[in-house]
């Protein structure tokens, strides 16, 4: 008995009883285990943690049905032929872009390029308007028929002070059309490239894809002049987060015998939103300096953080 120490009221009043003792002395060491389960295994806080510095590749693979540019039926889509103006005015000047009829070229038929990637950021044309002033004063304005069936494969990387990664696998994308955030958009990677050419775990959607996790339609208007998506393209942003002893009560040793997964296995998830959705210019092209002609379509670019321990 003197091994358990006595149970005191609210009152300061001294109290022998095993029973009340044992309970007073349990609840005050579960109280402290739990504390320090949930802090050490709960928040994994025996780690350093450091902001990894994250890198996106892209490049164009091939359309959503297998070959490189999509297969498309004899007759036009249904958006060709579309019409849509728009009239600017600056004191007596006035001008006037867009057609009653605007045409559809298909990427096959014409050599040309329609995607262009850089560090962290990838372009895709979504229209073509030709003239002397083709941002504000054109009639000849195309659209590439099919080009949102076109994909985008990314590779995402990451360094630290003390690693450096090539390729994070299995990112997984979430975004605005998706009610329940813990579902994720389904990667064509293993669909169109089952022998996994790459390697393990690569990203890859189509351009329609991006737009519909950013909750947008190629169909959905702009906010300048009622814009169709179609012609005058979008921003976004893809905001990459990458992490690490991130999920609680994860294993945290390395010796695994049961096979769980463990805390330092890195989580890379993508989630889209729109930046802006006016006209967006990819691409000028010009004759000596003289412009003749301009690509609108989608800017994606991205934005990295997240915690590695």
């Amino acid at each position: 008995m003197g091994l358990i120490p006595p149970f005191y009221t609210a009152r300061y009043m001294e109290v022998h009883c095993p029973v009340l003792s044992f309970i007073w002395l349990s609840s005050g060491i579960g109280v402290v285990v739990w504390t320090l389960l949930g802090s050490l295994l709960g928040r994994h806080n025996y780690v350093e943690r450091q902001t990894p510095n994250v890198d996106v590749a892209f490049w164009q693979d091939r359309s959503i049905d297998g070959s490189w540019w999509p297969k498309l039926a004899p007759q036009p889509s249904s958006y060709c032929g579309m019409n849509y103006s728009v009239k600017y005015s600056e004191g007596q000047l006035s001008s006037r872009w867009g057609s009653d009829h605007i045409p559809c070229i298909r990427p096959a038929n014409e050599p040309g390029r329609y995607m262009y990637t850089l560090p962290n950021e990838v372009r895709v044309a979504f229209s073509l308007a030709e003239g002397s002033d083709p941002q504000y004063n054109s009639s000849n304005v195309s659209l590439y028929e099919g080009i949102e069936r076109s994909t985008i494969v990314f590779e995402v990387s990451f360094s630290t002070s003390r690693e450096s990664v090539q390729h994070v696998p299995n990112c997984r994308v979430v975004g605005a059309s998706l009610e329940n955030t813990n579902a994720s958009f389904p990667s064509r990677y293993t669909q169109l490239l089952p022998g996994k050419d790459y390697g393990e775990g690569y990203l890859m959607l189509s351009v329609e894809d991006v737009l519909l996790a950013a909750g947008r339609h190629f169909d959905d208007l702009g906010s300048e002049g009622a814009n169709p998506l179609r012609l005058s393209g979008l921003e976004v942003v893809a905001r990459v987060d990458i992490r690490n002893y991130n999920v609680p009560f994860r294993w945290p040793l390395m010796w695994n015998p049961f096979g769980l997964v463990p805390a330092s296995q890195t989580d890379c998830t993508v989630s889209l939103s729109v930046l802006r959705d006016n006209f967006n210019v990819v691409q000028w092209f010009y004759e000596g300096k003289r412009p003749v002609g301009l690509q609108h379509g989608l800017r994606l670019f991205v934005v990295g953080t997240g915690s590695i321990g």
